[in-house]
This record gives structure tokens, C-alpha cells and sequence, in this order.
């Protein structure tokens, strides 16, 4: 056999195994050697949403190839929306820029203020994870019993008694307490400025007589820690695939809303108040993202949401994932998109009634 014959032969050879690698190796190599991954997070340092971006920076230096340096970038400002807009409007695609979502730059999103430029349901989602809430009250100074122990008398209170709740906001993650707290009737009085640390030190403080916490953050900050007597109420439970609320796993003794107010008024809640419920506590379930900006090449999304797996399956971070956000369930990529859809797609009755709500209550326009 001449040379140029079996040259040629080599060349189709190497063609076909190329052809058969390229089904199995990514299009293009994704390298962060030498660079530096920002986490830009919409809030001051010490919140949840903050913990939650310094536990996975070390991790993902660890998993993301090249093992570059990770940093978080605190863009605190507007209950979350400055740096949520800041995130939106980044050139970079490249995977050097992460951002974090939460449900206060949720609730922003969907209620439309004017300050909000940013778009969630166009950045490219790494992992969705949703997190149980629990409303929960002085049990002492309200003469509430909490729960299914007594709810048409808890709602006579309720009803007779001022309510008083911390928000951030009017259009804070908070506003998922307050709308629970106007199904029940309840005469509702919200202090603003405070951040939900704040809120809860408050509450210990007998200046706030309810509040609602993320359902981990409840179970290790608030049981057992006042000294009068906490009652949880209800919690925000989580939509099953039938669209029915379920029970939180972590407090499966506790009834949903939808249960209290049922043993309470003896039907099922429903209309537009109810509707705008279901859509800001979907939200406040739908506690936290790590997202890329619009645009980003889908080789760098997919290295990402690898990494984002294996950093899942390693049992100490597992571990610390879990006492963040709770058992709920978690979505990679495209997954979460259908989930956040539905969050944000709000009926126009229920938006009415918010923008009449808000305006009337609090001067806040939709």
C-alpha cells in the first residue's frame, strides 16, 4: 500500500472517530483557570439569600473546571432590586457573573414596580430551590391557640385585635403574610424598614405579635426561643402536581392556610384575595435561585448545572443545602423555568385586587 493511500485512510479514520467524539465530548471546552467568578447578591451581607451564595462559592471553586476563584459581590438596594437590575444588565456571558433571585426580587417582579428593569424569566436558571414558610404569633398577649386547636376562634381575634407584622417592603417577600392575614378578615398593621433578621428580633421583643420565617429558619430560630408563648398558625405549604397545597415536610403537622381556613369558615377559600395568595406565597415558597445572565452559551449553563449537581450529591454541602432551605424539592435548567411561569403569571382579577390593596393601603402602584 502506497503512503498517500494509507494516509488517506488514516485521515478517515481520524474524521470518523472525531465525528463519533463530538456525541460525547461538549462542543466547546468550558476553562475558568486563572479567572474570577462573581456572585452578584441583591442584598447587605447576613441575610439568606447571602448565606446561601458564600456556601456555594467554595464549591464551586471546587467543581467548576479550571477551579477558578469565587467571590460574592453584596448589591444591596430596593428590597432586592437594584442588584437584580445591575445582574439583568451585565455584558458578560461568559459564566464569570452569577446571580441570586429570591423571593422579595420575585414579588418586585410580579407586582411590576417601576423601579424593576429585570426580567427572571430570561436569565438562564442554574438550580430553583423552594423552601417552606410558617406564619406563626404571640400566643400570650393575642389569646391565639395556633393551628387546628381552635381556628374560628383564632379568627374572632384576628378579626377584633390588631395584627401588628414587620415587612421590609410593601412589596417584600413579606406581603405573602400580610395577604394570609387579610383572607382570615384579619385587621392587619405592618411595620416597615424591617429586614427579616430584624423582624424576628421584634417579634421576641413583643413589638410585632406574628410573623412568618423561612420553615428551617422557624424550626432553629423561633421554637422554644421567646419567652412567652410562640403559636405557629399555618404555613405556606407547596403546590403538588394536581396544583393543590400540600403540607410543608418539614412541619407536617401543621395545616396549610387552605386547611385552617377551611376549619375555620367551614368552605374553601376562594376569588381574587385568595388567587393573589396563591401567587405571592408561590413566589415565597420559590425562595432561592442561582441564575446566569440572558444569553449566556448553553455550554456554560450545562457545565454549571453539572457542577451545581455534584455540589448537591456531596453529603456535608447536602447537608447545609438542606438546613438552609428545607426537603422541598429542587430544579436544574429548564426545569425550573415551567415552575417560575407559574409563579409569575398572575390572574387579572387577583392583580386587581393587589393594585387596589397596595394603593389604598400603602400608596404602592402596580
Amino acid at each position: 500500500m502506497c503512503f498517500r493511500t494509507t494516509a488517506k485512510i488514516m485521515l478517515i479514520a481520524a474524521a470518523g472517530l472525531f465525528v463519533s467524539l463530538a456525541g460525547i465530548l461538549p462542543a466547546s471546552a468550558v476553562d475558568y483557570s486563572g479567572k474570577k467568578i462573581t456572585i452578584i447578591v441583591p442584598f447587605k451581607e447576613g441575610g439568606g439569600t447571602d448565606g446561601l451564595a458564600r456556601l456555594f462559592a467554595p464549591y464551586l471553586q471546587k467543581e467548576l473546571p479550571g477551579n477558578p476563584d469565587v467571590i460574592v459581590l453584596n448589591q444591596p438596594g430596593g428590597g432586592g432590586v437594584t442588584g437584580s437590575n445591575k445582574f439583568q444588565r451585565t455584558d458578560v456571558k461568559d459564566g464569570t457573573v452569577l446571580g441570586m433571585g429570591s423571593t422579595s426580587t420575585f414579588v418586585a417582579y410580579a407586582i411590576g414596580g417601576e423601579k424593576v428593569k429585570y426580567d427572571p424569566m430570561s436569565w438562564e436558571p442554574i438550580i430553583l430551590m423552594l423552601r417552606g414558610a410558617i406564619v406563626y404569633a404571640n400566643g400570650d398577649k393575642m389569646g391565639l391557640k395556633g393551628g387546628l386547636n381552635d381556628p374560628k376562634g383564632d379568627v374572632a381575634i384576628a378579626q377584633s385585635k390588631p395584627v401588628i407584622i414587620g415587612m421590609k417592603t410593601p412589596t417584600s417577600a413579606e406581603l405573602s403574610d400580610y395577604i394570609s392575614w387579610r383572607i382570615l378578615g384579619a385587621n392587619v398593621k405592618p411595620v416597615f424598614g424591617l429586614s427579616t433578621s430584624k423582624q424576628r428580633k421584634a417579634f421576641f421583643r413583643e413589638e410585632i405579635m406574628a410573623n412568618v420565617d423561612g420553615t428551617g429558619p422557624y424550626l432553629k430560630k423561633v421554637v422554644g426561643k421567646s419567652e412567652f408563648n410562640t403559636v405557629p398558625m399555618f404555613s405556606f405549604g407547596y403546590d403538588g402536581p394536581d396544583g393543590n397545597r400540600l403540607r410543608d415536610p418539614d412541619a407536617p403537622d401543621l395545616p396549610t392556610m387552605e386547611e385552617f381556613y377551611q376549619a375555620a369558615f367551614g368552605k374553601a377559600p376562594k376569588g381574587p384575595a385568595y388567587d393573589a395568595y396563591r401567587n405571592i406565597t408561590g413566589l415565597r415558597v420559590m425562595s432561592k435561585l442561582v441564575a446566569l445572565p440572558p444569553g449566556t452559551p448553553k455550554d456554560v449553563v450545562e457545565t454549571y448545572i453539572a457542577a451545581m449537581k455534584r455540589i448537591a450529591e456531596d453529603p456535608k454541602a447536602a447537608k447545609a443545602i438542606k438546613k438552609t432551605v428545607g426537603s422541598l424539592p429542587v430544579f436544574y435548567g429548564e426545569a425550573a423555568k415551567p415552575i417560575m411561569a407559574a409563579g409569575f403569571k398572575i390572574k387579572p382579577a387577583a392583580r386587581e385586587w393587589m393594585s387596589k390593596e397596595l394603593g389604598e393601603k400603602f400608596n404602592v402602584k402596580m
